[in-house]
């Protein structure tokens, strides 16, 4: 069974259907009561990194948690929250990479999302078993939304970095090719495939349009 199959059986309406509420009013998940105090760290975060997303409640943090207990009764870190946790990973080797030259704008989320999941005071204690880092990942899926584009011009860089540090026989850093030298290498390949009368692809490495494993394909 492929992922998005996986996440598709589990939450059938996506990232909406985890955290939707239908049963009014809660506050304890698997013994753990959520206290609300803690929601407006989260909420300040999703909008540094999302200024239009609509901030998020106790109840529905709340059902999101039991609907993971649910799948996930034994303590184990639940798929779609690793698969973020990498995807983070991801990020900040993006944000650090110094030959990417990330803008102020993408710098400023990662810094937001970095601020929050480095946070003993967020909304789940990332102690608790199955959904300690749930929130972590709920954050990370807007990062991976919101700079889906980024994310995939880092990756074909990455990949143009990587072809030329091998043929060369050097490090990719030893390369010190940089973002210029990838978008100049785009616009000769775009050029050549004019003149051959076949359309470039416009990046170096295959996209996966499911930036987020919460959306459904």
């Amino acid at each position: 069974m492929n992922v998005s199959k996986r996440i598709t059986d589990t939450f059938p309406n996506g990232l909406g259907d985890l955290i939707g509420s239908q049963f009014g009013r809660r506050h304890n998940a698997g013994g753990y009561e959520l206290d609300s105090g803690r929601l407006p760290l989260f909420n300040d975060a999703m909008h540094r990194m999302d200024p239009g997303a609509s901030p998020l409640g106790t109840d529905q943090f709340v059902t999101a948690a039991r609907r993971v207990l649910e799948r996930y009764p034994t303590g184990v870190t639940p798929a779609f929250v690793e698969s973020r946790m990498r995807a983070w990973d991801h990020l900040q080797q993006l944000a650090g990479d110094v030959y990417w030259g990330a803008d102020g704008d993408v710098l400023a989320r990662t810094e937001a999302l970095r601020e929050y999941v480095e946070n003993p005071d967020d909304v789940f204690p990332d102690h608790l078993p199955s959904i300690g880092l749930l929130d972590d990942a709920l954050l990370i899926d807007v990062a991976l939304q919101n700079l889906r584009s980024e994310i995939a011009d880092y990756e074909s860089f990455c990949h143009f970095r990587q072809v030329a540090a091998e043929f060369a026989g050097i490090s990719e850093q030893e390369t010190g090719l940089g973002r210029e030298q990838w978008l100049q290498a785009l616009r000769q390949a775009q050029q050549s495939h004019r003149g051959w009368g076949t359309a470039a692809q416009g990046r170096f490495a295959p996209v996966d349009a499911r930036a987020t494993l919460f959306h459904v394909m």
